[in-house]
């Protein structure tokens, strides 16, 4: 039902390596291309594999978007009201206690109104900036900001 540690590592390595890849390719950080959701759309590919990343077919539905509003606003125009509906369509177990496990993904919209996706990583968020994929904050124990946690269910 659940993807091992190992599983999950080795997707992590995968996902970072084409975003860096990419990162470098265009010098900044492009939405939808080498940006955050871009990071997990390459962690659901390399846990499920290309032809049944459930999520890669859902971010062919995402109009193009410049801020963390405009992602909202494609996600909806894709047909899904929320993360979690995007979530259960792509094989996510949604957690509604916001206690992050190595694996885990998650949406935070910070006060700024910038937004970001995320994978828990063994003691970092990890997520994307202009030179590619970066270790972000701290995980803590209880993560209050995040808008969605999810762990990828085995399909």
């Amino acid at each position: 039902m659940y993807y091992s540690t190992t599983e999950i590592s080795t997707a992590i390595d995968a996902a970072k390596a084409v975003i860096n890849s990419r990162a470098k390719e265009v010098g900044v950080n492009t939405k939808g291309y080498s940006d955050c959701f871009a990071l997990l759309v390459e962690y659901d590919i390399a846990l499920r594999g290309e032809e049944n990343s459930k999520l890669k077919e859902a971010a062919k539905k995402f109009k193009p978007y410049q801020d963390a509003k405009g992602f909202i606003t494609s996600l909806k125009e894709a047909g899904f009201e929320s993360f979690n509906d995007l979530g259960v369509y792509c094989s996510y177990e949604h957690s509604k206690v916001k206690k992050p496990k190595f694996g885990m993904i998650a949406y935070e919209l910070l006060r700024t109104g910038e937004g970001s996706a995320m994978i828990a990583g063994d003691s970092h968020w990890i997520s994307t900036c202009n030179e590619g994929v970066q270790m972000g904050r701290k995980l803590v124990f209880y993560e209050l900001r995040l808008l969605y946690l999810a762990t990828p269910l085995r399909s």
